[in-house]
């Protein structure tokens, strides 16, 4: 077969099968596709908003270390968080001055409110 009679396959690009109602014509987009795509959320506070909720009601009178505050959310609220989570948002409160902070004899760091 001759060099010139072979087609040669190019792949080709791939079109974007969104159409917009500014693209149809159309006034009205599909009726079926929702309006917001926005996440769905878990329901979960973030670890902020747990945190400053336990601020607000109190449970930091007593000063708690990181385990203890994870085992009062998991056991009294029901969310399961880790200590990765919850360890940044405490330094965070603890510059905010929302928290205070000292070392157990353990080494470990106690939170407490602010005295």
């Amino acid at each position: 077969m001759p060099t010139s009679a072979r087609r040669r396959t190019v792949p080709r690009k791939l079109s974007s099968k969104k159409s917009s109602a500014a693209d149809t014509g159309d006034a009205e987009a599909d009726p079926s596709a929702p309006a917001d795509r926005s996440r769905k959320t878990s329901g979960r506070p973030g670890p902020k908003a747990m945190l400053e909720e336990l601020i607000e009601q109190g449970f930091f009178s007593e000063s708690r270390n990181i385990a203890a505050i994870i085992d009062h959310v998991q056991r009294k609220r029901g969310y399961r968080y880790q200590t990765g989570d919850l360890a940044p948002t405490l330094a965070r409160l603890l510059r905010e001055g929302k928290l205070d902070r000292d070392r157990d004899e353990k080494g470990q760091y106690q939170y407490h409110r602010p005295t």
